[in-house]
């Protein structure tokens, strides 16, 4: 991202001149960038979505800041907790085109997340149901196990799932670990959804670099492993 930002999005005159141009310009950039992904139009969609979603948020924010200015410069928490997830079901709804092969395929997927092929529940959980299960059936969500995952619903992997939403979700990043740090990529990382302990903040010490050169053994054993380009269609 900031590559393009760098060589794209600023060459092109960036926000310099606002209004129609600085749109003009973060959808170029993003249609670019789609296309420097590998030359398919899954690939432009992809791109021309995120180029959507930025236009629909520099939007969203110019005219928040004239029709309903902040007061006490603070944002309520609800209003934190939805931006947070319309941008991470946008952002899912972009990378089903980025993984599908044609467009056709991700329609399909897409149908599929929204009902349009009906609704279903594993065969692992209508068991749990018990007598809301006729609930359910009335509200036309059956309960198969054909085309779904399945998944234990007592067992390890549903509670490594999540484990893993609470990493995604509530961990620190690199830049939030780093912020203090000229490694940092940005001088101002913005803070975490949740009230992050200092112990996060990465702090040179013995300790941290023995973990860190355990690290680098397990990278360099590593290296002889065969892994494909991602960008080998490019």
């Amino acid at each position: 991202s900031r590559f393009l930002r760098d060589y794209l999005y600023i060459p092109l005159g960036g926000n310099a001149h606002g209004g129609l141009m600085r749109y003009r310009n973060l959808m170029i950039t993003m249609l670019l960038g789609g296309l420097w992904h590998g030359a398919g139009w899954t690939f432009v969609i992809w791109g021309g979505l995120h180029g959507f979603y930025l236009v629909v948020n520099h939007g969203w924010r110019h005219v928040r800041e004239k029709l309903f200015p902040r007061t006490d410069g603070g944002e309520a928490w609800w209003a934190h907790v939805l931006a947070i997830a319309l941008t991470f079901l946008a952002v899912v709804v972009g990378w089903v085109f980025f993984r599908a092969p044609d467009f056709q395929t991700a329609m399909g997927v897409l149908g599929g997340m929204v009902g349009a092929n009906g609704i279903a529940l594993p065969t692992a959980l209508a068991s749990r149901l018990g007598t809301i299960q006729p609930w359910f059936a009335a509200l036309g969500i059956d309960v198969h196990a054909s085309g779904i995952r399945w998944i234990d619903f007592g067992g390890l992997e549903l509670k490594l799932l999540f484990v893993a939403m609470a990493i995604a979700w509530l961990c620190p990043n690199t830049q939030w670990i780093l912020r203090e740090h000229a490694p940092a990529l940005e001088s101002s990382a913005q803070a975490p959804a949740v009230p992050i302990h200092r112990a996060t903040t990465w702090t040179p010490s013995p300790r941290w670099a023995l973990v860190l050169a355990i690290l680098l053994v397990v990278c360099i054993v590593n290296l002889n492993r065969p892994s494909q380009f991602l960008y080998y269609q490019f």
